[in-house]
């Protein structure tokens, strides 16, 4: 089941990026701004994206220590064969 959550939890965040940058190509399209005004926001926009994405990248590493620690994840796919 553990397999299973940080499968979705993967797609979830791939669904974000994904969307991410949609959402910011329909904007630079759609927008009345001058080419620097969208720059400026664009620039913002993907600081806050990076932003979210390192942070998520670092609840999902402590997660995984914490579930090695316990043992509910192997270090290995030889270890999880019993190599």
């Amino acid at each position: 089941m553990s397999e299973e959550r940080s499968s979705s939890t993967g797609w979830a965040i791939a669904g974000f990026v994904v969307g991410s940058l949609f959402g910011a190509a329909l904007a630079l399209l759609l927008t009345p701004e001058t080419g620097s005004e969208m720059r400026e926001k664009m620039k913002d926009a993907a600081s806050k994206v990076k932003d979210l994405a390192l942070e998520k990248a670092k609840e999902l590493l402590e997660e995984a220590k914490q579930k090695m620690s316990e043992g509910e994840i192997k270090e290995s796919p030889e270890e999880e064969a019993g190599v």
